[in-house]
């Protein structure tokens, strides 16, 4: 867990923990309403999670319409599928703000097809 000053309260010296029992000074007044005093160390952990259930929504279908028509090899379209969502959430990790799930699917369709073009091509 991260401590989490508000922003009413003095900020805390770099690398410095509250001590057990540690209790802030009453003169700082209180946080602001629903403020959280704690959180997660990794805000977004969530990532690998959210690129692979997008890449089974989008991907699925995908794989689906490439097994029917023959259009792409199916293993090249699993291939990707598989692959693309490491890098999108390597990604979401690294940028600034919180991804919304419906904003992993759009870019998992890109790279899950390209690295499906990439796979097709590299068999070839």
């Amino acid at each position: 867990m991260i401590y989490n000053p508000p922003p009413n309260w003095p900020a805390r010296p770099e690398g410095w923990r509250p001590a057990p029992g540690w209790r802030p000074d009453p003169s700082w007044g209180p946080p602001p309403p629903g403020w959280k005093l704690w959180l997660p160390a990794n805000p977004w952990s969530r990532a690998f999670g959210y690129a692979y259930a997008a890449a089974g929504v989008v991907g699925m279908p995908i794989y689906l319409l490439a097994y029917q028509t023959g259009v792409m090899p199916t293993l090249a379209v699993m291939s990707g599928f598989v692959y693309a969502p490491i890098g999108v959430a390597v990604l979401a990790r690294v940028t600034t703000f919180r991804w919304p799930f419906a904003a992993y699917l759009p870019v998992i369709l890109l790279a899950g097809l390209l690295a499906a073009e990439f796979f097709t091509n590299s068999n070839s």
